[in-house]
């Protein structure tokens, strides 16, 4: 017959509530580690195919602009062969370092595959996409990476493309 505690309403609210911040911090991390390469922090092939859809879709209906840049680093496998792949892993990250540097806050990165990365850029059209591209290849090829036997450089080779008028209707 005594009363040991008491929980109000108020008491059960605020518990449900901090528990349902918890469930969704834990889904934001799920779909982070999702859509995100750890290696590179930029959106995986997943992440970045779901970005790509929503923006081609967005700019297909709205008659918006979308221009894309893809980099290749040439020779990937060589630097692996000669260096090691952990020396290899920091290409990759040194790449990707740049890539986030040199793009605007609106596009949107990912390592598309191993060597292989893509920029979407919504609003721009080829010339803004050429425009970094270039930078981005001038700026990586001056990159000195530290390998097992000799200091060396990488050289990246990019593409552009733009959504077509024909891809509107």
């Amino acid at each position: 017959g005594r009363i040991r505690g008491l929980v109000t309403q108020t008491d059960l609210y605020e518990a449900s509530a901090s528990m349902l911040d918890a469930s969704h911090r834990q889904l934001d991390q799920l779909r982070t580690e999702a859509t995100s390469d750890a290696l590179t922090r930029l959106l995986n092939r997943r992440g970045i195919d779901k970005a790509f859809q929503r923006e081609f879709d967005r700019a297909r209906a709205r008659g918006g602009l979308l221009s894309a840049v893809v980099l290749d680093i040439d020779h990937f496998k060589q630097v692996n062969d000669r260096h090691g792949h952990a020396v290899g892993d920091k290409v990759l990250a040194t790449v990707a370092r740049q890539i986030r540097q040199l793009s605007r806050r609106a596009d949107i990165t990912g390592r598309y595959g191993g060597e292989e990365f893509l920029i979407l850029m919504p609003g721009c059209g080829t010339r803004a996409a050429r425009i970094l591209a270039e930078m981005l290849r001038n700026s990586i090829r001056r990159e000195i990476f530290h390998g097992a036997r000799s200091d060396f450089q990488i050289t990246v080779s990019a593409g552009v493309a733009k959504l077509e008028e024909s891809f509107r209707s």
